[in-house]
C-alpha cells in the first residue's frame, strides 16, 4: 500500500467485476446441471426469451459467442426439444430459432434463480 509502481488487483474495477462474474456463472452453472444446460447454453436460451424468434447471427450479436459454437450449442438445444428451427417466411434462406414449450417452461424455472444469484 502506497508503494510507487505497485499495482493492486484488489482495487481493480476490472478484476473485481471478472471475480465476481466468474463466481455468479460458477454458482448458476451448478443450478443448470440438473437440466442438462451449461451456461453458454442457458444464455441462448434466455436471449430467445427475451428477444423472441431470432437467426442465429442475431443470436451471435446479441451474445457474443462465435457462429460456430452456436450452431454445435443450438443443434443441441433442438435435440433436447428446447429450441426449434424454422424457415423465415419472409425469406426462404434464413432459419428462425425460437424456444418450444419446453424451452419457455425452463426459462421460466430457472429465471428466478438466475435473478437470485445475481
Amino acid at each position: 500500500p502506497g508503494k510507487e509502481g505497485c499495482y493492486d488487483l484488489e482495487d481493480s474495477i476490472g478484476y473485481l467485476l471478472n471475480r465476481a462474474a466468474r463466481l455468479v456463472a460458477a454458482r448458476f452453472g451448478d443450478e443448470l446441471k440438473p437440466h442438462d444446460v451449461n451456461l453458454r447454453t442457458w444464455r441462448i436460451l434466455a436471449t430467445l426469451s427475451q428477444s423472441g424468434d431470432q437467426t442465429i447471427s442475431q443470436i451471435a450479436d446479441h451474445t457474443g459467442a462465435e457462429l460456430s459454437y452456436l450452431s454445435r450449442s443450438v443443434a443441441s438445444l433442438e435435440e433436447q426439444g428446447l429450441v426449434r428451427r424454422r424457415i423465415s417466411a419472409v425469406d426462404k434462406r434464413t432459419a428462425l430459432l425460437s424456444l418450444t414449450r419446453d424451452g419457455s417452461e425452463l426459462v421460466r424455472e430457472l429465471v428466478p434463480k438466475a435473478r437470485q444469484l445475481e
